[in-house]
């Protein structure tokens, strides 16, 4: 959001597809199953697949910034020393569990605006 905000180029992988987890969301759910003493395996992650550059794209139009910021890539141009799985979407056998995203990203987004806001209030102050 920082780089879009100052209108600075951001590159993300527009080739692989993850599914996006809000850790308060995982440690929530995660701490319910213990309390509930479920058993197996559980694939836990908010509702959504998305690529990498779809997902900052999503978070800047919600902070009602131009989503042009954002450079789409492919994953191998970073020169990554460990491959990359480019399909890595979790889903789970026991229903949707978690919110979407899309919800919990409005919320991330909102969040980091203000800090983004305030971040600035603090240098013009301290310049002036």
């Amino acid at each position: 959001m920082r780089t879009g905000h100052h209108k600075q180029a951001f590159e993300a992988a527009d080739d692989v597809l993850i599914s996006p987890t809000y850790v308060p969301d995982l440690i929530n759910k995660s701490l319910n199953l213990l309390i509930d003493e479920e058993k197996g395996v559980w694939h836990l992650a908010n509702q959504g697949t998305y690529t990498l550059a779809d997902l900052a794209r999503l978070a800047a139009d919600m902070a009602n910034l131009d989503t042009s910021f954002v450079v789409p890539r492919s994953m191998q141009a970073f020169g990554l020393a460990a491959a990359h799985p480019m399909y890595s979407v979790l889903s789970s056998e026991h229903g949707n569990m978690i919110p979407s995203v899309e919800e919990r990203l409005g919320r991330c987004v909102s969040e980091m605006m203000d800090n983004i806001s305030n971040s600035s209030e603090e240098h013009i102050a301290v310049a002036s």
